[in-house]
């Protein structure tokens, strides 16, 4: 996509076909998210947790990590998870795990 006309044109088709949900249709909406994971030794954890709509989580999750990052400066390459903690998505209003 370096090659700007490509891109405009591709970016203003998108942008015409594909719309998201409207604030109507998200405001009543919840997530359940399930995550497992196994080591190699066969032990395995599986975990869910439900939340709010995902537009409105992921933008308060992405704040929330933005904030987190400049107040603790954690530094390297690091999970969410490992940044902030396994519970960091509970701090976002209306998760439960």
């Amino acid at each position: 996509m370096a090659i700007s006309p490509l891109r405009d044109t591709v970016a203003a088709l998108a942008k015409r076909i594909m719309r998201g949900p409207s604030e109507q249709q998200r405001s009543g909406d919840r997530s359940v998210v399930w995550a497992c994971a196994e080591n190699d030794a066969g032990d395995s954890a599986e975990a869910w947790m439900e939340t709010q709509e995902p537009y409105q989580f992921t933008a308060l999750i992405g704040v929330r990590a933005i904030e987190r990052v400049l107040a603790d400066q954690p530094s390297g390459v690091l999970s969410p998870s490992m940044a902030f903690g396994a519970d960091f998505p509970l701090d976002v209003p209306g998760t439960r795990r």
